[in-house]
């Protein structure tokens, strides 16, 4: 069975994926990754998003995988595509799960606004601390973070342990790049879950399930 990479989203640590490892445990070999600066790791220096591909590259020559499917939610996803564009001979398949090769209602961004607002988000993430940070967890968690409002404080709480300046790096670093002229590179089958729930809909302007779909596939480049 080929080996699994299972890399979280925006502010989360491997705490994300622990039923899939007691899913798959048994009949695949799971890696589990944790981003810089994410869930009290500490921050490194360095352009994060870059760094971070090439880490799992490494991992993968490193640990002598066999094309391993890499699975990423969110900036997780993100990271997943770039990959399969940089390094296109060592992975066996991308899955995606709610993450896109170019942030969402930004696609038609002229480059130097989208710097602009890749700069903004990145300040006002990183501006965030102590308490304000993690109020600012609470509510996402409790709006459209979760879909299980009994879990969404005790999720804030784990979130809350990442470092604001690094959640702010990524966040801008992704908001900041568009990978969809690169997606025709990816030669491994690429799998994305668009998930839809219904309260969440106001949030996402009253998008429908088959309009989100539909936007979905088109920015896959």
């Amino acid at each position: 069975a080929r080996a699994l990479i299972l890399v979280p989203g925006l502010s989360s640590g491997g705490w994300v994926w622990q039923q899939m490892v007691r899913d798959f445990a048994a009949t695949n070999t799971v890696y589990v990754v944790t981003l810089p600066g994410f869930d009290g790791r500490p921050s490194v220096s360095g352009e994060p998003f870059d760094n971070a591909r090439d880490a799992l590259a490494e991992l993968i020559a490193s640990r002598k995988l066999a094309k391993p499917v890499i699975v990423g939610h969110s900036i997780g996803a993100t990271l997943s595509y770039a990959l399969a564009q940089e390094y296109p001979d060592r992975l066996g398949g991308v899955i995606g799960i709610d993450g896109l090769p170019v942030f969402p209602r930004t696609e038609d961004l002229a480059p130097e606004q989208r710097a602009a607002m890749a700069e903004g988000v990145r300040k006002q993430m990183a501006a965030l601390a102590g308490p304000s940070f993690a109020a600012s967890q609470q509510q996402y968690m409790r709006s459209i973070g979760m879909t299980d409002i009994g879990k969404a404080d005790d999720a804030a709480k784990l979130s809350a342990r990442s470092d604001p300046q690094a959640v702010g790096a990524y966040a801008g670093a992704v908001m900041g790049r568009d990978l969809r002229p690169g997606m025709n590179k990816i030669t491994v089958p690429v799998l994305l879950l668009a998930p839809y729930y219904a309260p969440d809909a106001p949030y996402l302007g009253n998008i429908s399930m088959q309009d989100k779909v539909a936007y979905y596939r088109a920015l896959m480049g």
